[in-house]
């Protein structure tokens, strides 16, 4: 424990940062390295700059880290936020937004012509805006040839309308939005916060300016009189917990209402009260599991709200409930938090022995949790506690389950501790408070009633001494009875009256006078109807109820105490070892991976066959292709073939350059293909701007262009007109062979051989591949997340699970880092997860092997 907010964020943010960024390192070594499958020659990304790229995905790695624990907050199950996430990134994140503007075939007059607001408002989220930011990178590659630094500020083709600039803009601010969203969702939300803060706190200028708590002088700790009873104490005892105005509510039920109150040190101190009365609730605000709604509470010094940290690092708590790692046994659970706690390596063996020997579990030593006794499991979880010697020990209920003989060495271990440290513990056994406890602290109804030591308690509450006696069958004189008791004891009364005896409290804790009662019941035996006369002095017990039901009777008890600040000091000498925590933590994540066999089922076994049904099932539902081949029919390869009317070609030629053979390219396309010649100063914003006017026109009627520039000579040819790129290349070969030779009638004649299909056909074939990209597309972008999900289904329920039972908190309480924590469950996911990508890869590239053996089988 210790803790704080900023640390614990920081070390979720910066563990998934770190298995991200390998994510996108290897990510960018695929763009960069990796060889475009289309050309076989240049990779995707040869000519963008490394850097600007990196910026890219570290961009999309903070905020897609971001996003999740913005999603962790929003939800207390972990069902819920799982299946939240899902949908929130699936939908929300990358099939809505890029289906919304682009479509899942969209070319890239779709993204041109996008309105600005919905890209830069899509951008927001991370897996649209790295889109965005990668499609700009590769749109300036593509047509200027390098995408560097300079351009992050400008408009690719010169028509696109956001920038990169503009949508980092946009990411960081949505960044620093989310921040400040965790940040108060994580104040408010009362299962992401202890205490939950009221709505408006940040206008509360008392959050932003803590004000400093008074120090506690007195070293009385309470005045006495009608609000209770309270022993004084001599003033040179040392204060090592202390509570002022201490007040817990939860909706409506109070659970303490102003607590007051001093723990003494070398003392142990019991907290008694039936259930509701508010034992555990306090025993978890001195151990900061929960914060107070108001009021002060201390260790050594430490105000446990403001100094969770400090106060934190001189106690040990043993809860309620029994917070085990089913995988780790009893010794490797006392060196795992005696690891965490920073117990050095070398005295740490000595050490787990000697408490081991100290609760008698010695021959359990390496038995798991799961087959200890009630009892035992008390025992382990008072060990843990006692791990790395700490000066305030929280003991809640620490004897229960076990039996006589364990209950008795449990009272001497702790007896023994107390000259070591101060003990607070909670219990209903009235026996062991009697033997145990050098002070008592009542609770009822929230409120402190009461506290001393059991005799001052028996003293101040006449519950002391008290007669039995046993009727004879006739003459039992009850009245004269009470009359020779009452001469000795005036505060006596008839507690229960049977049909075979009597019994009679005395109301005192001295035994002044008693010779002299009992020597007159004795002489007046036969005449009172006396069989036997006994004696008996009351317990604990007898105080407490007769403390409750006073407590009952009053209205509201509440004891204004003057509290004591002296620090004892800080006691803790340890500081936990990095790497001893970060491979304790891996090793107990390996344990419990290893002893899961179900985890690795679903984990490991599950993703690599579900890959295989994906490719399966696709091949079976998607469309396939006729298997039988048309016709065939040879074709000139002239524009009149392609286009016979109505074709337009552009010309773009720089002053001085190539003049003799553009003027010839530009002969051959009118008079030979009888098409129309557009001439452009910018090749680019021109067919863009005849595509804005009118797309199907431009798409329909643009078979070819020529730029003729300082650089060279560029064919532009339609990707929607089949053979258009053979009869550009065509063209220019023969106007260069016409200038060459002289002749003007010179020409390169070539035919290619197409299959005949009909307008039907041809209509079936375009509608069947755009249907089978487009279901293609949609069956992928939902089964392999799933296919991701049972991945890391694994790594979700582990800290989901140690936060649901506390065994999480239980280890921060140790002194142990939160970055450690998460450091130690990244090294292990990710080692996990590439292990498992390793062999689902493996399926993969086997099925697309066997894919394109059967598609050249249907080649030939």
């Amino acid at each position: 424990m210790g803790l704080s907010d900023l640390a614990y964020w920081m070390g979720l943010f910066s563990a998934s940062m770190l298995f991200l960024i390998v994510d996108s390192i290897i990510a960018i070594g695929c763009l960069t390295i990796l060889k475009d499958t289309q050309t076989g020659t240049h990779s995707y990304f040869e000519n963008v700059n490394l850097l600007l790229l990196a910026v890219v995905f570290l961009v999309f790695c903070c905020m897609q880290t971001l996003h999740a624990m913005l999603i962790s907050v929003l939800f207390k199950s972990g069902a819920m936020t799982a299946l939240f996430g899902l949908i929130y990134w699936l939908v929300l994140t990358f099939v809505g937004p890029v289906f919304y503007i682009e479509g899942f075939t969209g070319g890239l007059a779709s993204y041109i012509l996008a309105r600005p607001w919905k890209k830069l408002a899509t951008s927001m989220t991370p897996c649209i805006g790295t889109y965005w930011m990668l499609k700009i990178l590769s749109l300036f590659q593509d047509y200027d040839g390098y995408a560097g630094w300079g351009m992050v500020n400008e408009y690719a083709l010169d028509l696109d309308n956001v920038t990169i600039m503009q949508i980092v803009c946009v990411m960081g601010a949505t960044f620093l939005a989310l921040v400040c969203l965790i940040w108060y969702l994580s104040r408010v939300l009362p299962w992401v916060a202890s205490a939950p803060r009221p709505f408006y706190f940040p206008l509360l200028p008392s959050y932003w300016i803590p004000s400093l708590v008074a120090p506690m002088d007195s070293e009385e700790e309470g005045p006495g009189g009608e609000d209770g009873v309270f022993e004084p104490l001599s003033k040179g005892m040392k204060i090592v917990m202390s509570a002022r105005d201490l007040s817990k509510v939860f909706g409506r039920a109070v659970a303490l209402n102003r607590i007051n109150l001093n723990i003494y040190e070398g003392q142990i101190t019991v907290l008694l009260g039936h259930n509701g009365s508010g034992k555990t609730t306090l025993m978890n605000i001195f151990a900061g599991l929960t914060s107070p709604s108001g009021g002060v509470a201390r260790i050594c010094g430490y105000d446990v709200t403001k100094s969770t940290a400090q106060a934190r690092q001189s106690m040990g708590y043993c809860q309620q409930s029994n917070v085990f790692f089913d995988d780790l046994t009893v010794r490797e659970h006392l060196i795992y938090f005696g690891t965490l706690k920073g117990v050095g390596s070398s005295e740490l063996g000595a050490m787990t022995d000697k408490i081991l020997q100290e609760v008698k579990l010695t021959n359990k030593a390496d038995s798991f949790p799961e087959v200890l006794s009630g009892g035992m499991k008390r025992k382990l979880g008072v060990a843990i506690a006692l791990v790395a010697k700490p000066k305030v020990l929280f003991l809640d209920e620490p004897s229960s389950g076990m039996d006589a003989q364990n209950r008795r060495t449990m009272w001497n271990l702790l007896l023994e501790l107390r000259s070591r440290c101060t003990l607070l513990l909670s219990t209903h056994d009235m026996e062991e408070a009697d033997a145990l406890a050098d002070r008592i602290l009542v609770l009822a109804k929230g409120a402190l009633v009461c506290s001393g030591s059991p005799p001052f308690l028996m003293r101040e509450y006449g519950a002391g001494y008290q007669v039995r006696i046993t009727k004879r069958s006739a003459g039992f004189d009850l009245l004269q009875i009470q009359r020779i008791i009452v001469a000795t004891a005036p505060e006596a009364e008839l507690v229960e009256e049977r049909a075979g005896d009597v019994l009679i409290r005395l109301n005192v804790v001295h035994f002044t006078g008693f010779d002299v009662m009992f020597r007159a019941l004795e002489e007046k035996k036969d005449q009172l109807g006396i069989e036997t006369i006994g004696v008996t002095l009351s317990t604990i017990e007898d105080v407490y109820i007769k403390i409750h039901f006073a407590a009952a009777s009053q209205t509201g008890p509440n004891s204004d105490i003057y509290d004591d600040a002296k620090v004892v000091g800080k006691t803790r000498h340890h500081k936990p070892v990095s790497s001893a925590c970060l491979k304790a933590l891996f090793f107990k994540r390996a344990i419990h991976f290893s002893r899961s066999w179900d985890l690795c089922l679903v984990s490991c076994i599950m993703p690599c066959l579900a890959i295989l049904a994906i490719f399966v099932v696709e091949d079976l539902l998607l469309p396939q292709p006729p298997s039988e081949v048309p016709g065939e029919k040879t074709l000139p390869v002239t524009l009149d073939a392609i286009k016979p009317s109505g074709a337009r070609v552009f010309v773009l030629q720089e002053t001085g350059r190539d003049q003799e053979l553009a003027d010839m390219f530009v002969r051959l396309t009118v008079t030979g293909g009888h098409a129309t010649v557009r001439n452009f100063t910018y090749a680019r914003r021109g067919l863009f701007m005849e595509a804005a006017m009118d797309f199907w026109g431009y798409t329909h009627t643009y078979i070819l262009g020529a730029a003729f520039t300082r650089d060279g000579v560029e064919l532009w040819y339609s990707a929607y007109t089949n053979g258009s790129q053979a009869v550009a290349m065509n063209l220019l070969t023969t106007a260069l062979l016409r200038l060459r030779t002289g002749n003007p009638t010179a020409d390169l004649s070539a035919t290619v051989v197409v299959h005949e299909q009909s307008v039907d056909t041809d209509r079936h074939d375009v509608d069947l591949a755009s249907e089978m990209i487009r279901k293609s597309v949609v069956f992928r972008s939902f089964s392999f997340p799933v296919v991701t999900s049972l991945i890391v289904a694994g790594f979700v329920l582990f800290p989901v699970a140690e936060r649901t039972c506390q065994a999480k908190t239980l280890q921060l309480m140790t002194g142990m880092s939160g970055s450690a924590y998460w450091v130690s469950n990244l090294m292990f996911d990710l080692v996990v997860y590439w292990v498992i990508w390793i062999f689902a890869a493996m399926v993969v590239v086997q099925y697309v092997e066997l894919f394109i053996d059967s598609i050249r089988n249907r080649g030939d």
